[in-house]
């Protein structure tokens, strides 16, 4: 199985920049709302996971 994007093998999760963090949400727009994706479970909570690496309130990565 391959390793989610936002992960690394030695620092573990890296900083998910403003353009990634775009990207993700739309990606995750794509699955819940457009009738013809498959949304399958897995990569619904990758895309998730990798949201949640973003920080909001500066928006750059949580660390």
């Amino acid at each position: 199985m391959r390793q989610p994007y936002f992960l690394t093998s030695e620092k573990g999760h890296r900083r998910v920049n403003q353009s990634e963090y775009t990207s993700k949400l739309d990606e995750f727009d794509y699955l819940m709302n457009d009738p013809e994706a498959d949304p399958a479970p897995e990569r619904v909570w990758e895309v998730l996971a990798a949201l949640s690496f973003h920080d909001l309130s500066h928006g750059t990565a949580a660390e």
